[in-house]
């Protein structure tokens, strides 16, 4: 191995590194950047390995170093751009890749990368100019022109936004999320009927279309036909409440909940009031199935189990789009929540998921069945304040404690209300995610 070249090590590296020999691939890119450090191509991958085992502060400073060992690549600054949103560092990654685009004013995928953080920074008109670039470059990308419209709706643009997302549709028919995007602009426009045409033309094509469903939801509640609401959401028949026992090595839930919340307070995705997340004065993490799982690896394995039992307990007879949907292969996604003081999170759906849930670790003791105002608890039913206000809202509320979970349909509407005390509500949310066939 020592009288390898550091082009033969490379090659080795990247073989180790594509057929998911991890370990293998980083100690030879050590080895490389350590003999050579002005090795742009092993600074660069070491970065994107980082970034695949979930390790993103590593990842940035290994793409910092390639990109001061090769400065201006479109491809180094794309990526460093795209983990500086990811962290929340929105200012750097706005810079570099106005860099990349400055380097490779041709390259549509960095205009994708600034254009997706100027819309989650709410950079509307900025966000609008490099959409527009982006859909010269790539006029026939679906993509571009969905993003678009969701800029637009940020504006308030709510006509321009249902043009945007029929090009969407134009160039991707079965564009779910494109449908979903003008039944919402409708709603937003306080034409609720035209809305529900929209989810119905959706529903038509994509039976379960989760966003559909929450939409075609809250039109039919602005129109005030409550019994279609509940017929639609139907609570009573979709959401369950579970409590999990002690996995194999722990005593007790409690000592388990003791793991996990040293597990997630120490995870280093764990990052405060993103500004793209519906989560705020509090942290959320990346995906907690990133090796190394550490106690969530119990948690995975009871909640999958969970899971079987909600499938097994559908009634193949029932005609509910919900449940016409039902995945045959899936991935769990599972991600930490944690809020400190009046932490909340606002209304919101998980589009692209088809059954949600949470599972909590630590709860509050101001969260108590004697509060009215339901502190802590969390509520289903209210969409967001953007859309028409039900006329015949109806809530329902569930009260978290430690070791219990939920499962519930992913288009419903849901948050946390907030609480006041110095104890942490920390939480693991998840999804069962459709994959699709082939």
């Amino acid at each position: 191995m020592a009288d390898q070249t550091a082009g033969s090590l490379m090659s080795l590296a990247r073989d180790y590194h594509q057929s998911g020999r991890v370990l293998d691939a980083e100690r030879l890119y050590d080895q490389i950047v350590e003999g050579d450090p002005g090795n742009a191509e092993a600074w660069f991958y070491r970065g994107i390995l980082f970034l695949q085992t979930g390790r993103k502060r590593k990842a940035i400073e290994s793409l910092e170093k390639a990109d001061g060992a090769q400065p201006g690549h479109p491809d180094i600054l794309s990526s460093l751009g795209g983990i500086y949103a990811d962290q929340g560092e929105y200012d750097a990654s706005i810079a570099v890749l106005r860099r990349a685009i400055e380097a490779a004013p041709q390259d549509a995928n960095s205009y994708a990368r600034l254009g997706m953080t100027l819309l989650e920074t709410r950079r509307f008109d900025e966000a609008v100019t490099i959409y527009k670039r982006l859909n010269d470059l790539a006029p026939e990308a679906a993509g571009g022109w969905f993003n678009l419209g969701r800029v637009y709706e940020g504006q308030k643009r709510y006509e321009d936004a249902i043009e945007a997302y029929r090009e969407a549709l134009a160039r991707k028919p079965h564009f779910g999320e494109a449908y979903a995007g003008i039944a919402a602009a409708l709603l937003d426009l306080d034409r609720p009927a035209e809305a529900i045409d929209a989810c119905e033309q959706c529903l038509q094509r994509l039976p379960g279309e989760t966003a559909a469903i929450a939409y075609k939801a809250v039109a039919l509640d602005a129109l005030g036909d409550r019994e279609a609401v509940a017929e639609l959401v139907d609570l009573e028949q979709f959401l369950r409440v579970g409590r999990i026992e002690p996995p194999a090595g722990f005593d007790s839930v409690d000592a388990f909940n003791a793991a996990l919340i040293d597990h997630i307070e120490n995870h280093p995705s764990l990052s405060f009031d993103l500004e793209a997340t519906s989560c705020h004065n509090g942290a959320t993490s990346d995906n907690l199935l990133a090796e190394p799982k550490g106690p969530v690896a119990h948690l995975e394995t009871l909640l999958i189990r969970a899971f079987d039992g909600y499938l097994r307990g559908i009634d193949p007879a029932t005609a509910h789009p919900f449940l016409q949907n039902a995945p045959q292969d899936w991935r769990l996604e599972m991600w930490a929540t944690v809020l400190d003081r009046q932490g909340h999170q606002s209304s919101h759906i998980h589009p692209t998921s088809w059954l949600s849930g949470v599972y909590y670790v630590q709860v509050p003791e101001v969260v108590s069945d004697g509060d009215s105002g339901h502190s802590g608890w969390i509520e289903f039913g209210h969409p967001p304040d953007h859309f028409p206000a039900p006329k015949r809202p109806g809530l329902r509320y569930e009260k978290p404690e430690p070791g219990m979970f939920l499962l519930f349909p992913s288009y419903v509407y849901h948050r946390t209300v907030p609480f006041d005390s110095a104890t942490r509500r920390i939480s693991i949310a998840f999804d069962f995610e459709p994959v699709p066939a082939g």
